[in-house]
């Protein structure tokens, strides 16, 4: 029986640059069946030397980072001092349609000459080609503090926390993976190529919301709040085995709440969000008294039982464990030469009809000969692309709250037209209710609701930047055929509801691909389409616990700690995009759509591979270790003088040691420290940094740091954000005018195509281009749309019901 065929196969990229963003991105690339060339200084990527190693012996060939993320690779190691390198190096790149690069080595590879070729670039640095900190080294810790996220991350009496992955880097290579794609289609359509300066902190900046919204919108500083101090209802208790995530939900779902913990929260001190939040120490009581002798899936099941998005902390031990998991296979055997099997995470998404590609990472430089035989690509059309890659391709949107309404987002950055579809009696969740019963309910404008509040929500305004907005009554059969009439005229569907939630309105992918057969499906549950978990209902903050993120976040002394932001949701959505513009070639190439499966759970959970391949190999169970590294010393974040201000400070190699002792006195006595020794010796290094830290203005350490060129940078609140002068000079706030909220502030796309200036459209009114889309898609007449309104069947307001 013939294979299924790869979802990028004939795409040849080449990746020449350090770090883990750009080793993500091309992993991604490998993963979905394109050729990835890896350039590599002879003594190999510094991703070889991360770990953990089978039985903690470093070896450059067996580090977990490296069969992970370099998995499908091709290898060709190069002295670019040596002129027949060099040559073989622009053999490489000649022959590529993507090129992911960093600064050193576009210059290295010929990247603009390449584009004028017809290449697609992706240069992916810290903090982009231009601007005052264009040339500041940085790493996960760092981007982590810069984007906000460490700030909010931990409880408020003690220091700020980075999460237990590296997600600042690794959500920068999803984008530049997912931004590669969308401009290699318009490459086989225009002939042209495209140059693409991607910024891994205003790619990390992108998937922040809360600190940035609630300053654009309330000037409020949004703050660490622990476990048990953000919403009340929501947050992390231990229970008799474990720890549980208790989420009360969004809407109608806190009454199903109040059914499950029963009659201590009946009480009207505890009606509305605001209310809650105020007398949050009595419910939490009262959650802590109801947990007391109960076991996690006990919990978790009672709970789903109601549809409620309880979900129960997975270690990596779990994760290997999970009924779900396994049963979706979402984890595979590699045979990688010289260690056998490899237990790691198979992809990030899935789809019937097609296929990943697992395959062994490379031995540094065993594909220099095939290397030598690569073909040029065929000559392009003069010139760089003119028009955003995504121009033609419309999508249909029915997703709420994060992780879908921010893909679609994304894909409306690309240049696609999105419609955002809502049902009358149950609009995205994200606007919040109708009529709030407090001001502090929702994130409006100076806190006020006003009159009409479902348009005026931060987080929604936000997320749907960019979209047009149709509202229609789902419930009655009229508004179903205009809603299906809608999807057969897009090429796109993306969703993030339960699985078979909107089967009952014949907008399934199996009833839509009957009027479209080459219609591609986003779909983006929880838990993913199949196994026994898939009608389990989860919200980021879910899917944060059981992807196993929670569990390797902390402090040292060993308690997991929520995250700042629920982490899963842009995870999922930056997945989506990718898989989106994956699918987009394949049709491209077949003629024929796909139906996407995407569990946001599994799609966090992929960045937990290095963490596997260590309980596998070693028997250790991951857990948080603050802000410390298993290999760098120095790493932390450090306070300077002011109130909760934070410096984050890290070194990677002996050199960086070397400038930092120059540049602090504090620790110049140890500069012959090597490695091993800076470990051993770390309790003393990060006090005598932490005392050098607290003697300066923030800005001022910063400075001493930035002119030795050792990667640091301020743990950022909200305002600060706003005011750095490095993305004001590069225009990454945008500012856009609501008729409802005003103008304000928000980011601006996490990428820079030398084109037009970003949309500025602001987030649609509910159903504000009813009219609009259903005459020039549907050809509708003026007196049918208003026969339509008369009937209720199109709203711009919500229903009761």
């Amino acid at each position: 029986m013939p294979r299924s065929p790869l979802w990028l196969e004939g795409v040849q990229a080449l990746e020449a640059g350090e770090g883990l963003a750009i080793a993500y991105a091309g992993h991604l690339l490998a993963r979905l069946g394109a050729t990835v060339w890896k350039a590599e200084p002879p003594g190999g990527d510094p991703i070889r030397t991360l770990g953990p190693f089978p039985g903690d012996v470093p070896h450059p060939e067996k580090g977990a980072h490296h069969l992970f993320y370099n998995a499908g690779k091709r290898s060709v190691a190069l002295d670019l001092a040596r002129r027949g390198d060099r040559a073989l190096l622009a053999r490489m790149a000649r022959a590529a349609d993507v090129l992911l690069v960093d600064a050193a080595w576009a210059g290295a590879v010929g990247a603009r000459s390449e584009v004028r070729r017809g290449a697609v670039a992706v240069v992916v640095t810290p903090f982009g080609l231009t601007g005052r900190y264009r040339q500041l080294p940085a790493c996960d810790l760092v981007l982590q503090a810069m984007m906000g996220l460490a700030y909010i991350t931990g409880e408020p009496d003690r220091p700020p926390l980075p999460v237990g992955l590296p997600v600042a880097e690794l959500t920068a290579g999803q984008l530049a993976a997912g931004i590669a794609l969308v401009c290699l289609l318009a490459r086989r359509r225009t002939g042209q190529g495209a140059l693409v300066d991607l910024s891994c902190w205003e790619a990390a900046l992108t998937a922040m919301e809360h600190a940035p919204m609630a300053w654009s919108y309330l000037r409020r500083v949004w703050r660490r709040r622990g476990n048990l101090g953000g919403l009340a209802g929501w947050g992390l208790y231990p229970c008799r085995d474990g720890y549980v995530g208790v989420i009360s939900g969004l809407g109608d779902a806190y009454l199903r709440f109040l059914d499950l913990v029963g009659p201590p929260l009946d009480d009207p001190r505890f009606r509305s969000m605001s209310a809650r939040t105020r007398h949050a120490d009595e419910m939490h009581a009262a959650i802590l008294a109801w947990l007391e002798g109960k076991g996690r899936e006990q919990v978790v099941q009672e709970a789903q039982a109601r549809g409620l998005p309880f979900g129960y902390l997975h270690t990596v031990a779990d994760l290997l464990r999970s009924p779900q998991l396994r049963a979706r296979r979402f984890f595979r055997s590699v045979d990688q030469p010289g260690l056998g099997l490899l237990t790691v995470p198979h992809a990030p998404f899935r789809s019937v009809g097609v296929r990943c590609k697992l395959g062994p990472a490379p031995r540094l430089g065993g594909h220099r000969s095939l290397a030598r035989r690569l073909s040029p690509r065929p000559e392009a059309s003069p010139g760089l692309q003119r028009a955003l890659p995504l121009e033609g391709v419309r999508v249909l949107e029915m997703a709420i709250v994060w992780a879908g309404p921010l893909c679609g987002r994304l894909l409306a950055e690309a240049g696609a037209e999105v419609i955002k579809l809502e049902a009358a009696r149950r609009p995205d969740l994200i606007r919040g209710p109708a009529r709030p019963l407090h001001p502090g309910d929702g994130v409006y404008p100076g806190g006020d609701p006003g009159p009409d509040p479902w348009n005026r929500h931060a987080y929604f305004n936000d997320r749907n930047r960019g979209k047009l907005g149709v509202c229609l009554d789902l419930d009655r059969p009229e508004g179903r055929e205009l809603a299906r009439a809608l999807a057969a005229r897009c090429d796109v569907v993306v969703e993030n509801l339960s699985p078979g939630a909107l089967r009952r309105f014949g907008l399934d992918y199996a009833s839509l691909r009957a009027h479209r057969p080459d219609i591609i499906y986003l779909s983006m549950p929880a838990q993913g389409l199949t196994g026994p978990e898939r009608a389990h209902v989860g919200y980021g903050a879910t899917n944060d616990l059981t992807s196993g993120l929670i569990s390797v976040t902390g402090y040292e002394d060993g308690t997991p700690q929520n995250a700042g932001i629920n982490v899963s949701d842009p995870v999922a959505a930056f997945h989506g995009f990718v898989a989106v513009a994956a699918a987009l070639h394949y049709r491209q190439r077949t003629g024929r759509g796909l139906h996407i499966d995407l569990s946001q759970r599994e799609s966090t959970a992929y960045f937990m591979a290095p963490y596997v391949l260590d309980y596998v190999w070693n028997g250790r169970v991951a857990g948080p270790r603050g802000s410390s590294h298993p290999q760098w010393v120095p790493h932390g974040l450090y306070p300077c003088q002011g109130e909760d201000s934070w410096l984050a400070i890290a070194v990677r190699d002996d050199e960086e040691w070397e400038r930092l002792c120059r540049a602090v006195p504090a620790v110049g006595p140890l500069a012959d420290l090597a490695a091993a020794d800076r470990m051993a010796r770390r309790r003393e290094i990060d006090d005598l940094l932490g005392r050098w830290a607290r003697s300066l203005p923030r800005e001022e350490a910063w400075a001493v740091l930035q002119r030795a060129r050792v990667p640091a940078g301020p743990a950022y609140e909200g305002p600060a954000l706003f005011a750095d002068p490095h993305l004001r000079r590069r225009r990454f706030w945008v500012a856009v005018g609501h008729p409802s909220a005003g103008r304000r502030l928000y980011p601006g796309p996490p990428w820079r195509l030398g084109l037009e200036g970003p949309c500025r459209r602001p987030a649609p009114r509910l159903g504000q281009h009813n009219r609009q889309v259903l005459s020039r898609l549907l050809g509708l007449s003026a007196a049918e749309l208003d026969r339509l309104e008369r009937e209720g069947i199109l709203a711009t307001r919500p229903r009761d019901g």
